[in-house]
């Protein structure tokens, strides 16, 4: 397979709620469209978006990478490339380093591009066995009634998993909250927190004293530094998912965490390598592996629901509910959730969906 046109495209697309951004907020994200196009006029895909103050790359960084490293990937077969990926052989391109949204973009549009030339799903290129539907977990946030309000709605329409965060109230308050939430949906319907490393080990304790954690699928970064989970008492037990840590963690460190039960993996935040990496590593110790989304459009997003299909082997639901979140969107039609699931047959082609008009090209302006 021979790459003969690169195309590179930015966007920009109106939200309908504000995303918090260390202490402000944005009605809007942006972000690169990576189009490869082979010999046989074939097409792949692919979306770089830096989340600003969440990646450390910039979107300006993103966008100068991109720009370098445009010419340097018709030297490169992506079939090639992806058989030396899978086989953990091979952890850059071309030898160069590249930040782990751009690495994202560029191996979604290599995948994209050889599912499309050989007519297979993008999943079966990675596992041999994929499911056919993602669960998909709900985000609940706002007022208390809002919250109640919405999980019922969740409920109803066929969610099994509920991910609330906390760390912005005060510790009473939450642990009220939690508990009403609790006595207020079904006990078949899992519930997730994030706590987005708010709280001291103090606070962490008195909440595991005072919630029925039977219901509670996985506490998601509860303690402000990392170090204080070994500082734990023995006998403080809980399931605990990891997220940011991840970014500057090797899969070998992950066998030496107590309580570890779950990753979630973001893409967009970790790259591809490192993500399949840490699936992998997720696998072999037998914990669960959540696909989430870093607030990617329906590009991004029919990508990662495809990556979920191979790497999550359906038992957890991934965290893709924020293609809701736009007000537009690249694609016709955009990835939908029915019952709590997306079906992997319902997913836009992005080829035949990609909305040109939304997109601008980027040149170099030297």
């Amino acid at each position: 397979m021979k790459i003969i046109r690169i195309d590179l495209y930015e966007y920009s697309l109106p939200m309908n709620r504000a995303l918090p951004v260390k202490g402000t907020s944005t009605m809007n994200r942006s972000g690169f469209i990576l189009r490869l196009t082979d010999d046989r006029g074939y097409s792949g895909w692919g979306e770089a978006a830096p989340l600003e103050h969440f990646s450390w790359e910039t979107k300006e960084q993103a966008r100068e990478q991109l720009l370098s490293i445009r010419q340097k990937l018709l030297a490169i077969d992506p079939e090639e490339l992806l058989a030396s990926v899978i086989k953990d052989e091979e952890a850059s391109i071309l030898g160069l380093e590249i930040s782990p949204s751009v690495g994202f973009g560029i191996y979604s549009s290599m995948l994209d591009l050889i599912a499309s030339r050989r007519k297979q799903p993008i999943g079966e290129l990675l596992a041999d066995t994929v499911c056919s539907r993602i669960l998909v977990n709900a985000l609940l946030d706002g007022t208390t009634e809002n919250i109640l309000s919405d999980a019922d709605a969740h409920c109803r329409s066929g969610y099994k998993s509920l991910k609330l965060k906390l760390g912005r109230k005060s510790q009473a308050e939450e642990i009220k909250l939690v508990r009403q939430l609790i006595d207020h949906v079904p006990p078949t319907v899992l519930i997730r927190l994030d706590c987005n490393r708010t709280w001291s080990s103090e606070q962490l304790i008195e909440f595991l004293d005072r919630i029925d954690m039977t219901r509670i699928e996985y506490l998601e970064e509860p303690l402000r530094e990392f170090s204080q989970y070994a500082e734990l008492p023995k006998n403080v037990t809980f399931p605990l998912a990891l997220d940011e840590s991840l970014v500057s963690m090797s899969p070998d460190e992950l066998t030496r965490i107590d309580r570890l039960r779950a990753l979630v993996l973001k893409p967009t935040l970790l790259g591809f390598v490192r993500t399949l990496r840490l699936a992998r590593a997720a696998q072999e110790m037998g914990i669960g592996c959540t696909l989430s989304s870093s607030l990617e459009s329906s590009v991004g997003t029919t990508m990662l629901a495809h990556l979920a299909s191979a790497l999550s082997t359906g038992r957890h639901a991934a965290g893709l509910g924020t293609v809701s979140w736009f007000d537009d969107d690249l694609l016709e039609n955009p990835v939908t959730i029915e019952n709590g699931f997306i079906v992997l047959e319902s997913l836009p082609s992005i080829d035949r969906s990609i909305r040109m008009d939304l997109l601008k090209e980027v040149t170099r302006h030297d």
